[in-house]
């Protein structure tokens, strides 16, 4: 009988106790999510398909070698096709402490050119894509709020509201994501411009393992005011903890195409 009194106080203590000690904050959700799929190097083949108003497609492939160090993350993406896009390259440096840095380098213009902040809203290669989202993104440098659990497709996620620290320069004013609970997979995401409207989403369509990392593969970017227009990016190829030299981050390195 008083097993049977004890064990509804038993089970209260212990729900207050992963409650208030054991719940993931914000923070923590965002980091898991971003970091799903970072590791000390990453080697990838993409496969860009772009649409525009008119419903015509380009088709894009590019690489993409990135590397974690101390101060940050850095990564390099080379265009191998169409012909008019081949050597186009994009070296960017996420800096954990400090205001990201980028350099556009065009063949036809033989000198790589470092981007302006004012540049992160400009189209990546005419897509829906903008500079800003080529980089790697830091879950600390947002403050993030996790506004309610809600179901996604039959899914159930955390949404989770991101907005820039002061002093970071961002070309949104706020991401909401729908964070999978199981696995911290992004399944949508909703970004919003500088006077809080929403500009564009992000639908992560497929994701799967890849060498043990959840690894998002084919991606769904679609922009509220530009009629049929739509960007869809695919993985062709992806290799984790491969040997990437330090000189691929290099505007020497850059420009050598």
């Amino acid at each position: 009988m008083k097993s049977r009194l004890l064990a509804p106080l038993v089970a209260l203590i212990i729900a207050a106790w992963i409650g208030s000690g054991w719940a993931l904050t914000a923070l923590e959700i965002a980091k898991k999510s971003l970091e799903l799929d970072r590791s000390p190097t990453k080697v990838t083949t993409y496969k860009m398909i772009v649409t525009n108003k008119k419903g015509q497609t380009r088709t894009y492939r590019f690489t993409s070698h990135e590397k974690q160090y101390p101060e940050g993350s850095k990564k390099i993406i080379r265009f191998l096709e169409p012909a008019d896009a081949k050597g186009t390259g994009l070296l960017s440096f996420e800096r954990k402490t400090a205001d990201d840095l980028q350099w556009l380098f065009l063949p036809s213009q033989k000198k790589a050119r470092q981007l302006a902040a004012s540049n992160k809203s400009d189209e990546f290669m005419g897509s829906d894509l903008w500079m800003e989202d080529m980089a790697t993104q830091t879950a600390e440098k947002f403050n993030h709020e996790l506004l309610q659990q809600v179901m996604l497709d039959g899914v159930q996620c955390y949404l989770v509201e991101s907005k820039p620290k002061p002093g970071v320069n961002s070309a949104y004013s706020k991401t909401r994501s729908w964070i999978n609970t199981t696995n911290f997979v992004a399944l949508k995401m909703e970004l919003y411009d500088k006077k809080g409207a929403l500009i564009k989403t992000i639908n992560n369509k497929k994701a799967e393992q890849i060498s043990g990392f959840w690894t998002i593969t084919n991606v769904q970017v679609v922009t509220q005011d530009k009629g049929k227009a739509m960007t869809e990016v695919q993985i062709e190829k992806r290799e984790y903890n491969v040997d990437i030299p330090d000189r691929f981050f290099t505007q020497q390195y850059l420009e050598s195409y």
